[in-house]
């Protein structure tokens, strides 16, 4: 799947710095592929005959428009950008498409000596690889000049494999925003052309996860799915940015409070309130307004935690849950520029102005009680496990989970550590004493009441920080607590009167109430089998007692970190 080559001309090799370790690859690749596009960057300037010898582009690293450089020389080499047919002998342009239905229709066109140029040098599949079009890719790749030769049938096939591309790709996709078509049944949606950012992507990888595995279908007593979902793509934050004359304060040394009152004053672009409307007509309950930043869950770098989460509640009043909703947009696309940020960019070496947000419109998952709204669970699950205790094996991974917003996991509160494999040997439960010390005391929920008059770079002034007696009251502890009695003392799994409530989740790890471990195993094995790397994933769930049934909802989910790495 290499699109093409960019390389240094000089870096270690074999332990010490070879100034030709860049050449010898270009001369290497060029032996097993005369023509994919290779790129040599290099500060010595006479570098640039080694280039031209093995047919690769230069870029002086000197120059003061060295990313434009490159940036064109990718665009026009690895096959970004619009596919241009040309003539062999001139180089003249004879066809230019945009995409792939342009393609279709103009295939049975093109001269033939046009034709016969591009799929000698696999500039087809090239292109569609770049677009990720990866069925069509593969497939055309194979189907190679020296197999067929005949340029006609070249054509035959390219058209009948955008044709059953096309068709396919309309299942399990990330839709445009219609308002007309969104609906209960709508999922997942988009607003905008550019980036879904990191979280955005996570959601749609997961989205279409649960879709292929018809497996995540066959509990009785529980659903799996995503929250509904839409994505502000990063293309509306340039918008933004840019006709609110934005950037000069926020790339300034101004306080947090100032930026945050600059893009407050600032106006989001009037299109989207009816669309806005429409998302509140489908999603009657809470909206969780999240960052997903293009540098967002890289595989490399956790930016997990950098930028504001807001939460706001529900309202029948739609222009002041309008009010609420543009304010959170609003206090995403400034978290980027606060001081916070800024060093971490600093610190991770990546420059803030590339920094892009798209922001993630969402159900918060939870139950209302009185004027709180939270989950019955909220966890992180983690497909290795680094510290496996007993029979654990590294590979089972481990899970947090809590009672209330997850927000009390990301801030370090006390969690309940369970392997989804041994959900009956809890190490925090397996005492009396470390049971009744180690367990859950508060949680966090949305202030139902609160209604964000108070909009703060604090994205988490309309949280409630209260303790699980409280819980109690709202019978929401019905399948995850055990009650401790003092006469006896014993731990008895379910609530009973009396005695303090501990959250051991004991009714839905050890009891069977609801096949938590079960999903967890499931959704670590196939999130980890797909990325091809160990995960980290975030999760919700609504549990109905009266009926004994509940929903799992998946919030997030992205390559794990390795903690030891140096």
């Amino acid at each position: 799947n290499v699109l093409g080559v960019i390389t240094d001309a000089r870096y270690p090799r074999n332990g010490l710095v070879d100034p030709m370790a860049g050449i010898k690859l270009l001369g290497e690749i060029r032996k097993r592929d005369p023509f994919v596009p290779l790129i040599l960057e290099s500060s010595e300037v006479n570098n640039k005959e080694y280039a031209r010898l093995y047919e690769a582009s230069f870029v002086d690293k000197n120059s003061k428009k060295m990313n434009i450089d490159l940036r064109e020389i990718v665009s026009e080499n690895f096959g970004f950008g619009d596919f241009v047919f040309r003539n062999p002998n001139t180089m003249e342009e004879v066809a230019r498409v945009r995409n792939l239905k342009e393609l279709q229709n103009i295939i049975y066109s093109i001269p033939k000596e046009s034709l016969l140029y591009h799929v000698q040098r696999n500039h087809v599949s090239r292109w569609l690889y770049s677009r990720a079009m990866f069925p069509a890719a593969e497939f055309l790749k194979q189907i190679t000049w020296d197999s067929l030769q005949d340029v006609d049938a070249h054509r035959k096939v390219i058209f009948e494999a955008i044709v059953k591309y096309r068709k396919m790709k309309n299942q399990g996709v990330v839709a445009i925003f219609q308002r007309d078509r969104f609906d209960r049944y709508s999922n997942f949606a988009r607003i905008g052309e550019g980036s879904l950012g990191g979280k955005g992507r996570g959601l749609a990888f997961i989205d279409n996860m649960v879709k292929r595995h018809p497996e995540f279908e066959e509990f009785d007593n529980a659903t799996v799915s995503i929250p509904k979902t839409v994505v502000l793509c990063t293309d509306i934050f340039d918008e933004f940015m840019d006709s609110n004359s934005l950037y000069q304060l926020a790339l300034s040394d101004a306080e947090d409070d100032t930026i945050l009152k600059a893009f407050l004053r600032a106006k989001l672009p009037d299109r989207l309130v009816e669309d806005f409307f429409a998302f509140f007509e489908v999603v009657k309950s809470p909206i969780a307004i999240r960052s997903s930043s293009l540098l967002e869950d890289s595989h490399y770098q956790p930016f997990a935690g950098i930028y504001s989460t807001y939460m706001i509640p529900y309202m029948e009043d739609k222009y002041e849950m309008l009010r609420m909703l543009s304010d959170a947009i609003k206090g995403v696309y400034a978290s980027v520029f606060y001081r916070d940020s800024k060093a971490y960019m600093q610190a991770t070496s990546n420059v803030i102005d590339q920094e892009k947000m798209a922001v993630i419109i969402q159900e918060v998952v939870g139950t209302q009680y009185g004027d709180r709204f939270y989950p019955s669970i909220s966890g992180v699950a983690r497909s290795l496990n680094y510290y496996p205790i007993g029979d654990e094996k590294a590979e089972e991974g481990t899970v947090s989970l809590a009672l209330g917003l997850g927000k009390y996991i990301v801030d370090g509160g006390l969690t309940l550590r369970v392997c989804p494999y041994h959900p009956d040997q809890v190490l925090q439960t397996s005492e009396m004493e470390i049971a009744l010390r180690e367990t859950q005391t508060q949680f966090y929920a949305l202030d139902l009441k609160n209604t964000g008059s108070d909009f703060s770079i604090d994205d988490g002034f309309n949280l409630l920080k209260i303790p699980v007696r409280e819980a109690e009251k709202d019978g929401s502890l019905q399948y995850i607590a055990s009650t401790y009695d003092p006469y006896d003392m014993i731990i008895r799994d379910g609530i009973y009167p009396g005695g303090r409530k501990l959250i051991t989740f004991a009714n839905v790890l050890q009891h069977g109430v609801f096949p938590l471990p079960k999903i967890l195993q499931m959704v670590q094995e196939y999130g980890q089998g797909e990325m091809r790397r160990p995960v980290e994933i975030e999760f919700a769930v609504t549990l109905n007692p009266q009926q004994k049934t509940g929903t799992f909802y998946l919030l997030q989910i992205r390559p794990m970190v390795d903690v030891k790495a140096d």
